[in-house]
């Protein structure tokens, strides 16, 4: 069920950039935004079914399999209890001219992630996409907006929660999904010219060119598969460069990743409170 949220998100002047100078690479892609809570000590996910999903072709679509990885027989991820995945309102961005779906990744061991996806108008220049995701990133009212989706849906979820309550420690983690990666006049681009160009602006907020040395310390962790793809990792955000368009088994890998983080830092804080 989608519950409209009618209030428009205001965006940041830095999400629509003034015209720059051409540049030689452009981009298309989107800006995910996660937040993660923990909300009980675990969420009976059938019980949460007969809520969310009252016909059985509903209940089917909320518990899909994860998806396969590099072929039909790898998963990406291999959960005995598949999470629930549902949509849970939109909101307006632009001056509410494009609807933006919030949806909602429901794991049984009492975490919910908040997701917002918001496509790139078209395509953009290098420097645009940063302005954009970082402008996204810090837009005032996402957590806002995140913290009344997290409390309506807990609520409809209540008698499926065990020890029900938020905890008071959060993940976020932000997603710069790169669908398309082309030259000025629209030829393709392997993800290897992103190693001659500093995404420091993008994943770092850093506006200065960093030295090589800083770059190695700060930005170590690159990952391709195949010649087309790329991955590279910080702790609060990621680039990901996947040319396939529903490929998304990198975001589910790190929106798992952020889900059991969060479990050891909500579990540190417990472990830290009962110690003295």
């Amino acid at each position: 069920m989608t519950m409209p949220d009618a209030t428009p998100l205001p965006l940041p002047s830095a999400v629509r950039p003034p015209p720059a100078a051409e540049s030689p690479l452009c981009v298309a892609g989107a800006v995910v935004l996660y937040r993660l809570y923990d909300v009980g000590y675990e969420i009976h996910l059938e019980r949460a079914l007969d809520v969310l999903a009252p016909s059985m072709r509903e209940r089917n679509a909320l518990r899909q399999p994860l998806p396969a990885a590099r072929g039909p027989e790898t998963q990406a991820i291999r959960i005995g209890n598949p999470p629930i995945t549902i949509s849970v309102g939109t909101i307006a961005v632009d001056g509410g001219s494009r609807p933006v779906e919030v949806s909602a990744r429901i794991f049984d061991f009492g975490v919910i992630s908040l997701r917002l996806r918001i496509e790139t108008p078209g395509t953009m220049t290098w420097p645009a996409f940063s302005a954009f995701g970082n402008g996204l990133a810090l837009a005032p009212g996402i957590h806002a907006m995140f913290e009344r989706h997290v409390l309506e849906l807990t609520a409809r979820l209540r008698g499926s929660i065990e020890r029900l309550g938020i905890a008071p420690v959060t993940e976020d983690y932000v997603v710069f999904r790169i669908d398309r990666l082309t030259d000025a006049s629209g030829n393709a681009l392997p993800p290897a010219v992103l190693r001659d160009l500093d995404v420091a602006p993008l994943l770092l907020g850093e506006e200065r060119p960093l030295s090589e040395d800083a770059r190695r310390a700060l930005l170590p962790y690159w990952f391709s598969y195949y010649a087309d793809d790329l991955a590279i990792l910080t702790w609060n955000n990621a680039l990901v460069v996947e040319p396939a368009g529903g490929d998304t088994d990198v975001e589910l890998i790190l929106e798992f990743a952020n889900a059991q983080l969060l479990e050891l830092r909500y579990y540190d804080a417990l472990l830290d409170a009962e110690l003295p």
